[in-house]
């Protein structure tokens, strides 16, 4: 019942989901390439004066946005158990959709948690002044913003992956409903 928390399975589920679902390149492009950029852009656009007020949005964003992913996990488990009950020819395929679907909002909930927490660590821990925790530098500042702005970017690319998969699944039902009824 005690066991530690194992979050690199998470990590290596979502790791092989996207091998299977991209190429090499569109995996580079997709979940390295387009976080950096978006990263360099936030960080030449927010300054520092400016980031501990981002800080505090990104507190109260991502403490909204855990639960409610969470809650989503578990309509998902339920659509899974329906799935795996139905008497359903395309089982193989709506299966397959629900497991990447899972994996990608597994994924999403971790990092989003690792950016609450580092948002709340930002946030009380000063960066700058007579007591700091982190070396003022405006080096330093600029490592934590990019971390904080790649975990950002990083979770919006996995909620539009997620988006995508909701709505190939929904088409997926959809087509398969009109093609019955006909």
């Amino acid at each position: 019942m005690f066991r530690f928390i194992n979050i690199f399975d998470i990590f290596q589920d979502y790791c092989m989901a996207m091998k299977k679902d991209l190429n090499c390149l569109p995996f580079f492009v997709i979940l390295l390439l387009i976080p950096v950029l978006i990263t360099l852009f936030l960080s030449w656009i927010i300054q520092d004066a400016v980031f501990k007020g981002f800080i505090k949005n990104l507190i109260i964003i991502n403490t909204i946005l855990v639960p409610l992913l969470i809650n989503v996990l578990m309509i998902l488990y339920y659509s899974i158990e329906r799935t795996k009950n139905s008497e359903d020819p395309n089982l193989d395929t709506k299966l397959i959709f629900l497991k990447h679907l899972h994996v990608s909002l597994s994924m999403t909930i971790l990092v989003s948690v690792f950016t609450l927490i580092l948002s709340v660590l930002l946030d009380v821990v000063p960066l700058t002044g007579s007591y700091q925790f982190f070396d003022h530098t405006i080096y330093t500042i600029l490592i934590w913003k990019c971390i904080t702005f790649f975990l950002i970017s990083f979770l919006f690319v996995n909620l539009l992956i997620i988006i995508r998969r909701i709505h190939l699944l929904i088409n997926f039902e959809i087509s398969e409903e009109t093609s019955s009824a006909k």
